[in-house]
């Protein structure tokens, strides 16, 4: 049986559209809307549905590569993280140090007029 393996880019583009897709049927299908279902639940039952009719009506296999989606869910942890301690915007400033540049986080001052919210 053939197997076909989705990572790195090709990976991202799938979550995409996954996710766009999530979000055109959650618009289309008012009771989603109305039980505030989240679009990536929507998209990813119907990649679910797709993905295992290929596999049971003897397709290729298809397997996602996961070393993409724990460093993802890290960054997430660690902004959420971040955004609950009070760290809503950090600055990132590069500063010469001997050979090669370093980065230098500070928290966020009053002179920072950037605000993501």
């Amino acid at each position: 049986m053939k197997e076909i393996v989705v990572d790195g880019s090709d990976l991202v583009i799938v979550a995409i559209v996954v996710f766009w897709l999530g979000n055109f049927l959650t618009e289309k299908i008012p009771l989603l809307g109305k039980y505030s279902i989240p679009i990536a639940v929507t998209g990813g039952l119907v990649c679910s549905i797709i993905v295992a009719t290929i596999g049971g009506a003897g397709g290729p296999k298809i397997t996602f590569d996961m070393q993409l989606r724990d460093t993802l869910l890290l960054v997430l942890f660690l902004s959420r993280v971040g955004k609950t301690i009070g760290w809503s915007s950090v600055t990132v400033r590069p500063t010469m140090r001997r050979a090669g540049a370093k980065f230098m986080c500070r928290r966020r001052s009053a002179r920072v007029p950037w605000d993501p919210e």
